[in-house]
């Protein structure tokens, strides 16, 4: 029995995250990302900020993401990349309702590393996530693209309808309902995400950004603001009253 490490080998913690051979089978990816980048998750959200302070009496929220290819860290089985429109419950930082894209990055034999990208839906109080569901990406994946997902209260509960819109005549596909949240309002939000570390990209932009009222009215947004930024190298930067988009940068909120 041998035991070769990889001259790219990185370890954390005394475990190594090298190729490993045994038996003459691979039983490890190559060439992957340091643990502690694929740990670190960093996050950019940008809301709606009217006056003096957050917007927290909207019943929905919509917002056009572009479609976008982004570099990822080679980070086997995991979320490397996520976009989303995004509800604040009740304007409280931490309870949140989200539909959007994401990035999972694996590794197979004989194909290497690669990325598929989905749909998802997620809820969660006080910064544990609740539930939610995923699935294929349902639009076409051309970069540059812009697709629509959209938030809505079901009136009366604290239900959630979450949605996409392809943009090419279909109209709107329900991807999932959200039940039972604990809010059935909060703050208009657009968040961009990753996990791998500052080689990888953070490109998002967000437009056409809209609020739902009580009365089932869509409105524009009137002061997109930056609510929260620890990314290392990258910011958010405003282009109007409905749509921002994220740069290279070290400014945060």
């Amino acid at each position: 029995m041998s035991t070769e490490r990889g001259a790219r080998e990185r370890t954390r913690l005394g475990t190594s995250l090298a190729l490993i051979v045994f038996l003459g089978v691979w039983i490890g990816p190559p060439d992957s990302a340091w643990a502690a980048d694929c740990d670190l998750k960093e996050q950019i959200f940008w809301a709606d900020e009217p006056g003096a302070g957050w917007r927290t009496d909207a019943y929905g929220t919509m917002d056009d993401i572009r479609f976008t290819t982004r570099d990822t860290a080679n980070c086997d089985g995991t979320m490397t990349a996520w976009s989303t429109a995004h509800i604040t419950g009740g304007g409280r930082w931490g309870d949140w309702v989200e539909v959007g894209w994401r990035v999972i990055t694996r590794w197979a034999p004989r194909i290497g590393w690669y990325d598929t990208y989905e749909w998802f839906s997620e809820w969660g109080v006080n910064f544990r996530s609740q539930g939610g569901r995923h699935g294929p990406y349902p639009c076409a994946q051309e970069a540059g693209s812009f697709h629509r997902w959209r938030v809505t209260n079901r009136p009366g509960t604290n239900d959630w309808n979450v949605y996409v819109n392809c943009l090419t005549g279909e109209g709107y596909v329900l991807l999932d309902t959200l039940t039972d949240t604990g809010h059935h309002r909060g703050t208009p939000t657009g968040e961009t995400g990753r996990r791998g570390g500052t080689d990888t990209g953070m490109s998002d932009r967000h437009r056409h950004l809209k609020w739902k009222d009580s009365a089932g009215g869509w409105n524009d947004w009137v002061d997109p603001t930056c609510r929260f930024d620890d990314a290392s190298n990258w910011q958010g930067v405003r282009d109007s009253a409905t749509e921002y988009h994220t740069a290279k940068g070290d400014d945060d909120c």
